[in-house]
């Protein structure tokens, strides 16, 4: 998604007003372009704004000032959402592990290969996979056979109890809104698609923990039935559908 500006856009607006901006992680991020529409048709004579409205308020004073500036003032602010999304995921860091993951479904990355997909993280540093299709079979059975040897035994008796004893940790509200605010970067510098935002979003959710509001610790059992929502919510877009039938008659991803 680009958004292209000229000098000549903001040359002579017909009209003067005032603005005055609120706070919020989202909001502040949404404002460049808003003010720029606005830049068209008004000339701002007092701008102001709390919390990330001040910070918008501060750049629309700047702007203004540089309106009759070759290439600067509203079309530089123009640039600004596109600019921010080349660096968004050096600025979001809720936990450095936690940074791949959240940006490699966000931005629907494929791997093309086994070992592109272990640096990925789709797969763990210690899974084996088979080169040859026609020994899958076969290498399965070894797999599960050398962990019998080795004396392997699962933690819990069951999955189920695994599921409601096994503790994983959520991050809360504070990530939720750097993960919306990242999306919506990525969204308005067309690094995701609309719909990659709408997969994101469940995704997010899912790390922040749902309604949670701190981070904290909850059962694996507590993440499933996230998952499950998130999931069953998904296959009822005809997006998902779409995806999905993609694949499976053409083996590649799509992004719609």
């Amino acid at each position: 998604m680009t958004n292209q500006y000229v000098d000549g856009d903001f040359a002579n607006p017909a009209a003067v007003c005032d603005v005055i901006m609120k706070g919020g992680i989202t909001s502040g991020v949404v404002y460049p372009l808003a003010l720029t529409e606005l830049a068209r048709q008004f000339r701002f004579s007092q701008v102001g704004g709390t919390s990330a409205g001040a910070i918008a308020a501060s750049a629309a004073a700047a702007a203004e000032y540089g309106r009759h500036a070759p290439g600067g003032g509203f079309v530089l602010l123009a640039k600004l959402p596109a600019e921010v999304g080349k660096i968004l995921f050096s600025l979001f860091q809720p936990i450095p592990a936690l940074k791949p993951v959240f940006e490699n479904v966000a931005m629907a990355k494929v791997g093309t290969s086994a070992e592109e997909c272990r640096d990925l993280g789709y797969f763990r540093r210690e899974d084996r996979y088979s080169m040859n299709t026609q020994r899958l079979v076969a290498d399965a059975k070894e797999t599960a056979l050398g962990l019998a040897r080795s004396g392997w035994k699962p933690a819990a008796a069951s999955w189920q109890e695994g599921a409601q004893t096994t503790q994983i940790k959520v991050l809360g509200e504070q990530f939720l809104s750097g993960a919306k605010l990242a999306i919506h970067m990525l969204l308005r510098g067309g690094y995701a698609s609309e719909y990659d935002a709408t997969v994101a979003r469940k995704l997010a959710n899912i790390l922040a923990g749902g309604p949670l509001t701190a981070s904290q610790m909850v059962s694996e059992q507590y993440v499933l039935d996230l998952e499950r929502e998130a999931f069953v919510s998904l296959c009822g877009e005809k997006k998902t559908q779409e995806r999905m039938a993609h694949t499976l008659k053409t083996g590649k991803p799509l992004r719609n």
